[in-house]
């Protein structure tokens, strides 16, 4: 066959390397047999391979179409619809190749490699990760000068042993998302919200591509760079802005009324506009675009941030003659930049690293004559750009009251068009000034700065999120940014504890007058300063929407008319999305700045942050700031222990026969045998919320029809088996004794509260968990931190936030929340305070101990817990044979250890984890504590039963003062007839008597008588 014969040609000239004679017989086999598949897709291979990718498209849908079960050929067709920026197509096609050929496993990287790149990072989570293969990328001749390496599939690894580590980090970081940071390579990932938040810090799209070539080893990815310019060209288009407490949708520019045009394209944008004097129902507008969009200007401002225009200068060879060289120059004069002096942090790099002190010498006096020589340039540019752009037009329309978040969100999310939040604070005269000022002891930290500087860069203060670890100063960042704004403040908390410790900080860093800060919570309810102050409350005291006392309604009406302008969000992670929604659509402010140390969520809520609050401005690395002796040097250990012999055939039993039975191999093939959900160990699952749902659905199907409820007393006892376990216990008692020994300060972490009591009780220590009393709490807590003879306390979940133990330098976790990452990282950050040998100098000055039984499913959810912290550049050490037993252990003997496994089996644990649950739902719902509370007190069992008491069935009680019941709070005390209330009738009222009383009043009735 001359077809078959013109295509094996083909083969054979390709192979040889010559492409273009290939591609002539691909074309003759094609004349011969128009039908053939093969030569079809072997031209189109060709094709592609010469950079022909509009003519490779076309010959692999041919091919397509004649054979369309070949997954390969589909594969081929997904890479050069990626080569031509048809992300999209491209998607599609590598979903067709797995759904053809679901083991294709070059399809699955490709697919999710594509899907990461398109901001879909949901779905690339379900797709298994393996391997990729970089060797085929050509490196620059001078690949040794330069930090990173830029793949294809957007993924850019960081040398950290670079020279000029500290200003790429600084730029990547600002640029893409952190994906692991270890000792050696750091790996990052771009995505629209990464070059989103880059944009919104001033970083120009053409800045982020030109800096990544002047850093990457090998040359710039095509589709990276398409993938840049096109998920940017909408950012700063349009922005959100305050005015008068009503939000706009403002934009500048030549283009301002098409971008607005853009937005009300949508119907649910449309829906939401407010124009009081639209000429056209429905969106529709007239042709006349001022007659369309309400008309201002706004005063012209430079370009702030060219720090990434010099660092790509100082790596080029020719930088010194460039002209980009002097902007850089220039506007490191500016005190408003965006990021810190970045030359001089070069050169301190460098200098750090073993240049020469004359090498050094020569470069500062060449800056100076650089300097010296392009002062009058910049004076005539300057003077250039203020008489040709001193003013802009603005087009703007104006939103419906509430509608702000969901603008937001459909831009975002469906328009890829994010609206910018800037506020202009310096020139806002409508608002009154906050007499707040730093004290002169008040210093910050460099990096601290550094997060600052992304804040306020171009002179105006912009929405987003800031990232720092436990113990690394967030709320001082915070307060600096308040005392920067000085205007009205609103701080939002996760409990009353916070606020208490917010209110400290304010005093202890400012100047602030303490009257001016008020606080709003169940027992304090400051009313707001007359001219301008700072709030301090709960997220649930503003969201609760439930009755309130007289006083905590005025005060919610106070902050809902407020116009504020600064919003500082504390922990921002820990709060659902339905609750942001509900606060930020009730309090409006110009800026909203969110902290936390942990930006991870084992759901899909995080990314909502993004629009919500704003982009990550900011993100410190955990081992930059241990090395610089800022936090604790911090070593992991996992211990394992084995499960006593009895106990283990207790959880083998609780597991059930018919889940064992199919689970066996996978058990064992994943190492941890007899586990319940021993299928999840057997597949890496992309997220530990999915493996728990997962692992509730297993046990619910494999229990052989029995009840849901019945099944999780199974999953409770497993549970409370492996913690008991006794070889667990030894551990932990000689932990607790060795380290008390040498005079450290423990905390002993564990989420069962029946386990908590136990452990507290067996080693004579205190314990603190939901239920516990407040003034017990603080009573423990000040005698961990200031009583020697105290020096280890038991904490339960509660202990994972908001509690601050400065003191503490050891962790000894028994049991944790399944997988929880962002729970293993909070529980670190207790002991991360910088200690007194905080540089390291003397190893390691603090200890994370996580306890794990072995052939337990905790082997499975310490392994996802610990990613977090892996990413971040820790090790965990494991330590298997950890030598336990002695004669002064409370588990000495076998007998003991069968008494516990009795107490266990026979453990009446519900009634202290539901103490617990409603604990936690108080302290959540504070709110109610100060409203429904005082209402349930006259209103019987209904208002009670709105509190977090009143839903077990119990009576509610609480103390009042005699100023509420006499109305000075909003609460009266009323007195009723009972002879004029017909259910207070003596008839009604014999029935609930007691028979002794009834007899009582009979007597008493007939003597009367």
């Amino acid at each position: 066959d001359h077809a078959d014969a013109y295509n094996n040609l083909g083969v054979a000239l390709e192979e040889s390397g010559a492409v273009e004679d290939a591609v002539g017989s691909y074309k003759q086999a094609i004349l011969h047999n128009a039908a053939h598949s093969e030569a079809h897709c072997n031209l189109a291979d060709a094709l592609q391979s010469l950079g022909r990718i509009d003519e490779a498209i076309l010959e692999y849908h041919v091919a397509i179409a004649q054979n369309p079960g070949d997954a390969d050929t589909v594969n081929n067709l997904g890479v050069a619809l990626e080569a031509s920026g048809s992300i999209k197509d491209a998607i599609a096609a590598y979903s067709t190749a797995v759904a053809t050929k679901p083991d294709h496993w070059d399809a699955q990287c490709n697919l999710a490699d594509a899907l990461q790149l398109h901001g879909e990072l949901d779905r690339a989570a379900e797709l298994p990760e393996g391997f990729r293969d970089y060797s085929r990328l050509a490196l620059k001749p001078d690949h040794a000068n330069r930090p990173i390496w830029v793949c294809p599939d957007g993924v850019i690894f960081l040398e950290a042993a670079s020279p000029w580590y500290a200003p790429a980090y600084d730029f990547l970081v600002a640029v893409a998302e952190p994906v692991a940071r270890p000792e050696h390579v750091h790996q990052y990932r771009m995505t629209p919200n990464s070059l989103y938040a880059a944009v919104a810090v001033a970083i120009q799209p053409e800045e982020i591509v030109a800096v990544l070539d002047k850093l990457s080893k090998v040359a710039l990815p095509r589709r990276v760079r398409a993938f840049i310019l096109d998920c940017t060209k909408n950012y700063g288009r349009a922005k959100l802005v305050l005015r008068e407490n009503r939000h706009y949708v403002e934009a500048d520019g030549a283009d301002a009324a098409s971008a607005l045009r853009e937005l009300l394209s949508n119907a649910e944008i449309r829906a939401a506009r407010d124009d009081e004097d639209a000429t056209t129902p429905g969106g529709a507008r007239d042709n006349n675009e001022e007659a369309s969009f309400a008309v201002g200007d706004v005063q012209a401002e430079a370009a702030a941030n060219r720090a990434y225009l010099e660092l790509a200068a100082e790596l080029d060879d020719d930088a010194p003659d460039d002209e980009s060289s002097d902007e850089s120059d220039e506007d490191d004069d500016s005190s408003d930049d965006d990021d810190d002096d970045e030359g001089p942090a070069f050169a301190a790099a460098a200098a750090g690293r073993g240049q020469q002190p004359s090498a050094d010498r020569a470069s500062a006096s060449k800056k100076q004559r650089k300097e010296r020589s392009s002062s009058k340039k910049r004076g005539k540019r300057q003077a250039a750009q203020a008489g040709q752009l001193s003013r802009r037009r603005t087009l703007s329309f104006r939103l419906r009251q509430g509608s702000a978040q969901d603008v937001k969100r459909v831009a975002a999310k469906e328009l890829d068009f994010p609206l910018q939040e800037e506020y202009d604070f310096r020139h806002d005269a409508s608002n009154a000034t906050l007499p707040i000022d730093l004290r002169p002891t008040t210093k910050i930290r460099n990096y601290q700065e550094k997060s600052l500087q992304k804040m306020f860069g171009n002179g105006r203060a912009r929405s987003g999120i800031i990232v720092l670890p436990c113990g690394a100063g967030k709320t001082l960042t915070a307060i600096v940014a308040a005392a920067t704004v000085k205007r009205w403040t609103l701080v939002l908390c996760t409990n009353a504890t916070a606020v208490a410790q917010w209110k400290a900080q304010f005093a202890l860093w400012t100047t602030l007058d303490p009257k001016r800060v008020s606080l709003f919570t169940s027992d304090v309810k400051d009313e707001l300063h007359a001219e301008c102050g700072i709030l301090i409350t709960t997220y649930h005291m503003i969201s609760f929407g439930g009755k309130r006392a007289a006083d905590g309604e005025r005060l919610i009406e106070q902050v809902k008319q407020r116009e504020w302008g600064l919003m500082l969000l504390d922990e921002v992670h820990v709060v659902p999305a339905a609750t942001f929604r509900k606060v930020l659509a009730l309090c409006n402010a110009h800026c909203k700045l969110g902290l936390t140390a942990t930006l991870v969520r084992e759901d899909d809520l995080i990314t909502d942050l993004n629009f919500l609050i704003g982009p990550k401005l900011y993100e410190a690395n955990w081992m930059d700031l241990t090395h610089a002796g800022h936090l604790a040097n911090v070593q992991c250990v996992e211990v394992w222990c084995a499960m006593a012999a009895p106990f283990y055939r207790e959880y083998l039993r609780a597991g059930g026969a018919a889940s064992l039975s199919g689970l066996a191999s996978s058990s064992h093939a994943a190492g941890a045998g007899g586990s319940d959900d021993a299928s999840s160990l057997g597949a890496v699952t992309p997220s530990t919320s999915q493996t728990a749902r997962a692992h509730r659905s297993q046990l619910a199907d494999g229990a052989n029809g029995r009840k849901g409820s019945e099944a999780n007393l199974m999953m409770r006892r497993r549970r409370l088996l492996y913690v008991m376990n006794p070889v667990k216990f030894r551990a932990c008692e000689y932990l607790v004794r060795y380290h008390e020994d040498r005079g450290d300060k423990i905390i002993v972490f564990a989420d069962d509260v029946y386990a908590l009591l136990w452990y507290a009780k067996k080693l004579n220590r205190p314990a603190i968990y939901g239920a516990t009393k407040e003034a017990e709490r603080q009573a423990v807590l000040s005698s961990f931190r200031f009583n020697a003879t105290v020096n280890t306390v038991c904490l339960s979940k509660v202990g994972d936030v908001a509690i601050d133990l400065p003191e503490a330098n050891v962790i000894v976790q028994v049991s944790s929340h399944f997988g929880s990452r962002r729970q293993e990282a909070q529980r670190l950050g207790r002991i991360l305070r910088a200690k007194p040998n905080a540089d390291g100098s003397d190893g390691f000055n603090a200890l994370f101990y996580t306890l794990v039984s072995k052939d337990t499913s905790e082997m499975f959810y310490s392994t996802k817990r610990q990613q977090y912290l892996v990413d971040q550049g820790y090790t965990f050490k494991v330590i298997t044979n950890l030598k336990t037993r002695g004669a002064d252990s409370v588990l000495n003997t076998p007998e003991a250890e069968l008494d516990l496994l009795n107490e266990v089996l026979n453990a009446q644990w519900q009634q202290q984890e539901e103490a617990e649950e409603k604990a936690l739902q108080k302290a959540a719902r504070d709110d109610l504590a100060g409203n429904a509370s005082a209402l349930g007190v006259l209103g019987g069992s209904g208002a009670a039963s709105g509190s977090a008491f009143g839903a077990a069935g119990g009576t509610k009680r609480a103390t009042l003062q005699m100023s509420k019941l006499s109305g000075g709070q909003g609460i009266t005390y009323f007195e009723y007839d009972a002879a004029k209330v017909g259910d207070l009738s003596s008839k009604t009222a014999d029935k609930k008597r007691h028979a002794l009383f009834k007899s009582r009043a009979n007597k008493a009735a007939k003597r009367a008588f």
